[in-house]
């Protein structure tokens, strides 16, 4: 399993990931009732047939492939070491909060399983045009180091040929309909993604969020 690991002198940084771990599990437990599972689910990977609503029929065995959209990115961004300490980030910021605890929570299960974060090069370009103007050059360099270190080794630069998943989704008229009901700023990532067959595409736009019934239906 590869691991993206971020450095900020910190002696209890590699104590994070367990403490967030902790801290999110007992939230879950709090909120929800825990499902009776018949025996323990592999890892670090996934099986992909055991979670047909996560990865839409796929057999095998490997990675969940997430491919952050641009608000994410600059979220993980701004608030990685918030993410990473466990901190409540509700408070003042409302409804966002609530969006980034929701991220905290995909964070939390970075720590035990294998998850794959694509940036995919239309997002980078996208999210230094959303960074504000004070010390732009500074915090868009900053930027490219981040998304650097957030892609796994082999994870982008590997030039693999399209899954026959993807080739299908790609040639499907009724995929290329419901694309086309995408806000036509966000068509070509989630085309990207479709392209590169990810099993997600981490999203807060509520144009996307809309039209993820009938993307899952086309097998995304």
């Amino acid at each position: 399993m590869s691991v993206a690991f971020f450095s900020y002198a910190d002696p209890e940084l590699e104590a994070y990931g367990i403490r967030l771990l902790n801290r999110v599990s007992r939230l879950l437990r709090e909120s929800i009732e825990p499902p009776e599972l018949a025996f323990a689910p592999v890892g670090p990977g996934f099986d992909y047939a055991a979670c047909p609503d996560l990865f839409a029929g796929r057999r095998g065995y490997g990675p969940l492939d997430v491919v952050l959209d641009t608000n994410l990115l600059i979220d993980y961004f701004q608030h990685g070491r918030a993410l990473w300490e466990g901190e409540s980030l509700v408070g003042d910021l409302g409804e966002y909060g609530e969006e980034l605890e929701a991220l905290q929570l995909v964070v939390a299960v970075w720590v035990i399983r294998e998850l794959r974060f694509h940036v995919l090069p239309r997002v980078l370009v996208d999210a230094k045009r959303k960074l504000s103007q004070e010390r732009f050059a500074e915090r868009a360099n900053a930027l490219d180091n981040f998304a650097a270190a957030l892609r796994l080794v082999g994870s982008e630069a590997d030039e693999e040929p399209l899954s026959s998943h993807a080739r299908a989704l790609k040639g499907n008229a009724g995929f290329r309909g419901v694309l086309g009901r995408v806000p036509t700023e966000d068509r070509p990532l989630v085309a990207d993604a479709v392209e590169l067959d990810a099993h997600v595409f981490l999203t807060r736009d509520r144009g996307v969020l809309a039209c993820r019934q009938a993307l899952r239906r086309s097998g995304c």
